[in-house]
């Protein structure tokens, strides 16, 4: 699958690890970077979203159109579907609870 970023420090996340580690824990900039790399080498978003370590699920409300992916204990990233589910955009990563 294609990856995209809608945030500048995610895409510079994945491309320096150690601003990953800057911006969360250890536990959270790992998965997060392997996430984004399994992401891209999925053949499709079937095989992603079935994956079960990540609970993929759709969201509902204000966050209609977006996947949730788990990383680690409360800590998701969230992804956007485009052109035909064959375009994974990363949105967000976020702490669920916000604790």
């Amino acid at each position: 699958m294609e990856i995209a970023f809608g945030e500048s420090d995610l895409q510079r996340a994945y491309a320096e690890p150690r601003y990953a580690l800057k911006l969360w824990n250890r536990a959270v900039a790992k998965k997060y970077l392997s996430t984004v790399q399994f992401i891209a080498l999925a053949q499709s978003w079937e095989q992603v979203k079935t994956y079960p370590p990540f609970r993929t699920h759709q969201l509902n409300w204000d966050l209609r159109g977006l996947w949730s992916m788990k990383l680690t204990g409360r800590w998701r990233v969230l992804v956007e579907l485009v052109d035909r589910e064959t375009l994974a955009v990363m949105q967000e990563v976020s702490n669920h609870y916000d604790d």
